[in-house]
C-alpha cells in the first residue's frame, strides 16, 4: 500500500497503468486523449511538474475502464462494503450513450481543426496567387 505521501492521483494512475499492463501510449489510446495528457500527469512535464487530471480525464477513464473503483482513483482509499452495497452501477446503454457522446465530442474537436486548417491552406494559397 502506498504511504500518505506517495498517495496522489499521479501515483494511482501510474498504478493502474501498470496493473492493466499497458504504456502511457496505450493507455492514452484506451481512454481516448493524447499520449502527453497522460505524460504530464505521471511522469511530468518538461518543467519537472506534473500536471492534475481534469474532471473530464477522469471521466473518461472511469468509462473506460469496468472494474475501476472511482472512489479509489479520486481519493486513494478503498470503500468499505456497506459503500459498495450503495453503489448504482451503470447500465451498458448508459455507457454507449457516454462513449457516444464522447466520441461526438472528439469528432466534432477535429471538424473544427480541419475548418481551422482549410482556412489557414485558404488564406497562404491567396497569398501565393498573389504574389505569383
Amino acid at each position: 500500500m502506498l504511504s500518505k505521501e506517495d498517495n496522489n492521483i499521479h501515483n494511482r494512475l501510474f498504478d493502474l497503468i501498470e496493473s492493466k499492463n499497458l504504456n502511457v501510449n496505450s493507455f492514452a489510446n484506451l481512454v481516448g486523449v493524447s499520449p502527453t495528457v497522460i505524460h504530464n500527469i505521471v511522469k511530468g512535464r518538461p518543467d519537472g511538474k506534473k500536471s492534475k487530471p481534469s474532471f473530464s480525464l477522469l471521466k473518461k477513464i472511469l468509462l473506460s475502464i469496468d472494474d475501476l473503483d472511482s472512489h479509489w482513483l479520486i481519493t486513494g482509499e478503498q470503500k468499505s462494503e456497506s459503500e459498495n452495497s450503495l453503489e448504482f452501477p451503470i447500465t451498458d446503454v448508459e455507457k454507449e450513450e457516454l462513449y457516444q457522446s464522447l466520441l461526438i465530442q472528439k469528432l466534432e474537436a477535429q471538424i473544427q481543426d480541419l475548418q481551422a486548417d482549410k482556412e489557414e491552406l485558404y488564406n497562404l494559397l491567396q497569398n501565393a496567387i498573389k504574389k505569383g
